[in-house]
């Protein structure tokens, strides 16, 4: 019998840090295709420096102890504690299929500033992208569509970043493995990880209106700065400024402490 399991890390890790926020359910705007993951780039091929020790509350309360489970046999393990720490809306968003693996490969395209959809460990938002006519001939985003972002947005603003650390430190082990399934070397996904959160950390935040332009049947950004971000970064564009400005500090805090 595996000893509850903290999976708090697991959610910053899906939710923000793959970067995935239902962008296929928006296909009018045109997007690049994701590149398929490989070992092209190893960004730390050292082993990762050891995280600090968990604090003994945290322990206590949580039972990060014990055993992990095997990486094929994990599912059902980390559902069964996310029942117990998120609601049945926020435990809705997740896809519960090889959820480690396809957390990994999601981060490993986002730090090349892709994506991958048809793995995602993440469900789509409801909705679709809202568009506004102006008489002048120009179309803007509409900011109404930024609210079916709110839950990802509220729920990074209300993690809490010792906790998170404790959870990834715990859960590490098997992400690196899941990792070198895909060819890199031991102890190299945390710069890998970092890396993904530098690319959501560069993306803009636009407070005004959002312009798009339709040169053929999708649309583009209308300003080139902004369409030339990669994949990742646009898609934290579409989420709103209050949204992406609370994922950003959630992954900041994060990311300060796993370095």
């Amino acid at each position: 019998m595996y000893k509850k399991l903290g999976i708090g890390f697991v959610v910053i890790l899906a939710l923000v840090i793959t970067a995935y926020f239902g962008m296929k359910s928006d296909p009018e705007i045109d997007t690049d295709v994701a590149q398929q993951p490989g070992p092209q780039q190893i960004r730390r091929a050292e082993p990762a420096r050891e995280l600090p020790p968990t604090p003994p509350e945290v322990v206590n309360t949580y039972n990060l102890t014990g055993d992990l489970p095997t990486l094929d046999g994990s599912d059902d393990v980390l559902f069964n504690h996310l029942s117990m720490l998120l609601s049945s809306v926020r435990l809705g968003l997740l896809n519960d299929d090889q959820f480690i693996r396809k957390a990994v490969l999601q981060v490993d395209n986002a730090a090349k500033g892709n994506l991958v959809y048809q793995h995602s460990p993440l469900r789509a938002p409801l909705g679709n992208l809202e568009i506004m006519n102006q008489e002048d001939g120009k179309i803007y985003i509409n900011p109404e569509s930024y609210a079916r972002y709110n839950v990802y947005g509220d729920l990074m603003a209300s993690m809490d970043t010792g906790l998170m650390v404790a959870y990834y430190r715990f859960y590490e082990p098997l992400l690196d493995e899941a990792y070198m399934e895909l060819g890199y070397p031991e102890g190299s996904f945390r710069g890998t990880l970092i890396t993904a959160i530098d690319q959501a950390l560069a993306a803009p935040v636009i407070d005004g209106p959002v312009e798009l332009a339709q040169p053929e049947a999708n649309y583009v950004y209308a300003n080139e700065s902004l369409e030339s971000l990669n994949m990742v970064q646009k898609q934290l564009l579409r989420m709103g400024p209050e949204n992406t400005t609370k994922i950003q500090e959630a992954l900041q805090r994060f990311k300060a402490r796993i370095q």
